[in-house]
């Protein structure tokens, strides 16, 4: 029983190890991707805040200079939200493809070192 518990503790460190490796690789796009998010999320704050304040102006009739950039500030957060989550999702999809790759090269170099005994 505890030569068990030893042999599946030794494999789950080696899986965990094999895991870190892989992200230690692409800790650069993972980064970016994380960079992102964050910057996607402080964004979508504008829509919120900037629909409310056009709806104040509009209820109290003030449509002045500031109302139209007001509006197209807005305009411009939305662009950007959705040109990131594009960059975002292109990156995240690369980052899929290669760990989707470098899997299969492992499976391919290792399934024909597996001993056919067990």
């Amino acid at each position: 029983m505890a030569e068990k518990l030893h042999r599946d503790d030794h494999h789950f460190k080696i899986i965990r190890s094999d895991i870190w490796r892989l992200l230690r690789q692409e800790r650069k796009d993972m980064w970016l991707v994380v960079a992102y998010s964050v910057v996607i999320g402080l964004l979508s704050l504008v829509v919120p805040l900037g629909s409310q304040a056009i709806i104040n102006l509009v209820a109290l009739g003030v449509f002045t200079n500031s109302f139209f950039v007001l509006c197209i500030a807005i305009g411009l957060g939305l662009l950007a939200i959705g040109v990131l989550s594009v960059l975002k999702h292109y990156v995240t999809d690369v980052l899929q493809r290669r760990l989707f790759v470098h899997t299969a090269f492992e499976i391919g170099y290792r399934l024909p070192l597996i001993q056919r005994s067990a």
